[in-house]
């Protein structure tokens, strides 16, 4: 992979100087950048991530080059280990620093984005000079089981698996007569409906819910047509 990065690059310099009528001819080494603009993580709740990220040249170094690292976003830096600098040393084409980030109340629903940036020394053409990094958090759900309705028809209800990570099926809501199964996703406790035996019918379904410290999930259930945010309680049993 490296030797591709290296080859790449040169044939980027190479057309770069053949391209122009009159290439500005820069000193030293010609051309720096990240391997890659954007990387993205899933990480399980409560755990500590740990990676490399190399940044590379199209030529080796003569002497050591030292690049500041600045890091912008939304993750706290009580959540992050970024170096101040990283160093290509004499006689290679890549310096490479290590990042940590921490899942300690990171935002669960939209995940935290990082930007690790850096700037090019004087007489090197940039490539790509900042790299954006998206987290997400995966909290195993248990919410399958056997639950009652405690408003609505007070009916009981079940809770199966679905498919795909933390998608379940509740066996029906607390309004109609009929069981309507409905589709939902759980991400770290925030309840979204995803779908249902009533979409089936051509009927739009959408909701939101919380799942509560005792088990119990609390539901927001709209049917167009019929009925616009209506409570739903699900009680453990």
């Amino acid at each position: 992979m490296k030797n591709k990065i290296f080859y790449f690059l040169t044939l980027i310099l190479f057309t770069a100087f053949t391209a122009c009528e009159e290439p500005a001819e820069p000193t030293g080494i010609a051309f720096i950048t990240f391997e890659e603009a954007s990387k993205s993580y899933v990480i399980d709740e409560g755990s500590t991530f740990t990676t490399d990220y190399t940044i590379y040249t199209a030529t080796k170094a003569s002497s050591d080059i030292t690049l500041d690292l600045s890091v912008t976003g939304s993750l706290a830096a009580a959540n992050y280990t970024v170096p101040a600098t990283v160093t290509i040393p004499a006689g290679s084409n890549e310096g490479t620093f290590t990042v940590s980030i921490v899942e300690n109340n990171l935002d669960k629903i939209n995940g935290e984005t990082m930007v690790i940036s850096f700037t090019s020394p004087e007489g090197f053409y940039d490539g790509e000079t900042e790299l954006a990094i998206k987290v997400d958090v995966f909290c195993p759900s248990q919410i399958a089981g056997s639950y009652v309705y405690s408003d609505g028809n007070g009916a009981p209800a079940t809770i199966t698996a679905g498919v795909g990570v933390n998608n379940f099926i509740i066996s029906r809501d607390n309004a109609f007569g009929a069981p309507y199964a409905i589709e939902i996703n759980d991400q770290c406790g925030a309840i979204a409906v995803t779908g249902g035996d009533i979409v089936g019918l051509g009927i739009p379904i959408s909701g939101s819910g919380t799942v509560m410290p005792n088990g119990d999930i609390v539901l927001s259930y709209t049917v167009d047509g019929y009925f616009a945010d209506r409570p739903m309680t699900l009680v453990r049993q």
